[in-house]
């Protein structure tokens, strides 16, 4: 029983451990998009005429 034990454990771990790298991969590529996006916004347009399309919108 022991060896089974200690087996189970390992798979549990190897689980977390594939858990852990998915969610990190995810979360990084999330934020990254995230930021790619901002710079091309800040690169297409000055923040002002952001800024005033985001006012005149409101």
């Amino acid at each position: 029983m022991g060896s089974n034990d200690s087996q189970w454990n390992f798979k549990d771990a190897r689980l977390l451990l594939y858990f852990a790298v998915v969610t990190c991969l995810l979360s990084g590529i999330i934020i990254g998009i995230s930021i790619l996006s901002l710079m091309k916004w800040r690169i297409a347009l000055p923040v002002e005429d952001i800024v005033f399309g985001l006012s005149s919108e409101w």
